[in-house]
Protein backbone atom coordinates (compact mmCIF):
# COMPACT_ATOMS: atom_id res chain seq x y z
CA UNK A 1 0.00 0.00 0.00
CA UNK A 2 1.88 3.14 -1.22
CA UNK A 3 1.02 6.56 1.31
CA UNK A 4 2.67 9.04 -1.18
CA UNK A 5 0.81 12.07 -1.98
CA UNK A 6 1.08 14.83 -4.24
CA UNK A 7 2.66 17.64 -2.44
CA UNK A 8 0.73 20.87 -2.34
CA UNK A 9 2.67 24.19 -2.57
CA UNK A 10 2.71 26.82 -0.46
CA UNK A 11 0.62 29.98 -1.83
CA UNK A 12 -2.06 27.40 -3.14
CA UNK A 13 -2.02 26.01 0.31
CA UNK A 14 -2.42 29.37 2.13
CA UNK A 15 -5.25 30.17 -0.15
CA UNK A 16 -6.78 26.62 -0.15
CA UNK A 17 -6.82 25.97 3.84
CA UNK A 18 -6.62 29.65 5.04
CA UNK A 19 -8.04 28.76 8.79
CA UNK A 20 -4.96 25.80 8.86
CA UNK A 21 -2.59 28.16 7.79
CA UNK A 22 -3.51 31.00 10.32
CA UNK A 23 -3.69 28.18 12.87
CA UNK A 24 0.08 27.41 11.81
CA UNK A 25 1.21 30.67 12.53
CA UNK A 26 -0.14 31.03 15.77
CA UNK A 27 1.42 27.33 17.05
CA UNK A 28 4.43 29.31 15.55
CA UNK A 29 4.16 32.16 17.88
CA UNK A 30 3.20 30.59 20.85
CA UNK A 31 6.17 28.54 20.16
CA UNK A 32 8.74 31.25 19.76
CA UNK A 33 6.46 33.19 23.07
CA UNK A 34 7.13 30.13 25.42
CA UNK A 35 10.47 31.13 26.90
CA UNK A 36 12.38 28.21 24.71
CA UNK A 37 15.97 29.14 23.27
CA UNK A 38 15.41 30.09 19.42
CA UNK A 39 17.89 27.64 18.40
CA UNK A 40 16.14 24.69 20.19
CA UNK A 41 12.41 26.00 19.19
CA UNK A 42 13.95 25.88 15.29
CA UNK A 43 15.44 22.74 15.63
CA UNK A 44 12.16 21.41 17.26
CA UNK A 45 10.51 22.91 14.57
CA UNK A 46 12.53 20.80 11.47
CA UNK A 47 12.14 17.83 13.11
CA UNK A 48 8.09 18.42 13.12
CA UNK A 49 8.51 18.79 9.58
CA UNK A 50 10.03 15.43 9.09
CA UNK A 51 7.91 13.80 11.25
CA UNK A 52 5.38 15.32 8.32
CA UNK A 53 6.98 15.06 5.50
CA UNK A 54 7.07 18.46 4.70
CA UNK A 55 9.67 19.13 2.21
CA UNK A 56 9.42 23.08 1.85
CA UNK A 57 8.94 23.24 5.92
CA UNK A 58 12.05 21.39 6.75
CA UNK A 59 13.85 23.59 3.76
CA UNK A 60 12.42 26.71 5.66
CA UNK A 61 13.03 26.02 8.97
CA UNK A 62 16.73 25.02 8.13
CA UNK A 63 17.37 28.06 6.50
CA UNK A 64 16.29 30.10 9.89
CA UNK A 65 18.31 27.72 12.26
CA UNK A 66 21.38 28.47 9.72
CA UNK A 67 20.67 32.62 10.39
CA UNK A 68 20.27 32.41 13.66
CA UNK A 69 23.63 30.26 14.10
CA UNK A 70 22.64 26.87 14.96
CA UNK A 71 25.93 24.79 13.28
CA UNK A 72 25.13 22.10 10.86
CA UNK A 73 26.87 18.95 12.28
Amino acid sequence: MSTEHARIDYLPFTKIAPEVYAALLAIGKAVDGSGLEKTLTELIKIRVSQVNGCAFCIQYHLNVARQIGVEAV
